[in-house]
């Protein structure tokens, strides 16, 4: 008779093992699946087909219906130039985040608004750049020289809203040096 409780009890936490060990699985299986149709989307809707480059955007949160955002880089990174954000600066980009359909409530406009409150690390900066370098290989010419003048012209107005003092020193030279990088981005 104990040793069929034994056994019982020996068979019901076997099974309650197992049943773990397969909702680990089954929730990886589910993470990896998950993982591949992200890579997907975001080949598909960034015309880019260098996994790294995905991996990459990925793993600074960009994630599939967030392409946008992408585009909005350059300005983030002017933003933050002086390390830190005034408050013309931050309404510059929200601004621009709206001329382009990005909305506040969005995922992707809760992305932007992140990267407002606290400093991107240089990964971000990085992935856009990589980002850029793979657009050049499969945009014509024109577009690809219309994106250049578009975050170009975009940082340079993000740097100019502070201000300066009499509209002298409107730009810091630290704002100089990032459009510098971003104009430089699109010309390697």
């Amino acid at each position: 008779m104990t040793t069929d409780v034994f056994r019982r009890r020996g068979t019901a936490l076997e099974d309650e093992f197992f049943r773990r060990v397969d909702e680990k699985l089954a929730q990886a299986l589910r993470e990896k699946w998950q993982h591949e149709r992200d890579v997907e989307s975001l080949k598909q809707e960034s015309r880019i087909e260098d996994v790294t480059v995905i991996e990459e955007m990925r793993s600074v949160g960009i994630h599939p219906g967030m392409i946008r955002a992408i585009t909005l880089v350059p300005a983030i990174h002017v933003a933050w130039a002086n390390g830190f954000i005034e408050k013309q600066e931050r309404d510059a980009v929200q601004h621009a985040a709206h001329s382009i359909g990005i909305s506040e409530e969005s995922t992707t406009g809760h992305l932007l608004a992140s990267w407002l409150d606290h400093q991107p690390t240089p990964d971000l900066l990085q992935a856009w750049a990589d980002y850029v370098a793979e657009l050049h290989k499969v945009l014509d010419l024109v577009s690809y020289r219309h994106l250049h003048n578009n975050a170009v012209d975009t940082a340079r107005n993000i740097a100019e809203a502070a201000g300066g003092v009499l509209g002298v020193y409107s730009v810091s030279v630290a704002e100089e040096g990032a459009i510098r990088q971003i104009d430089q981005a699109f010309l390697t």
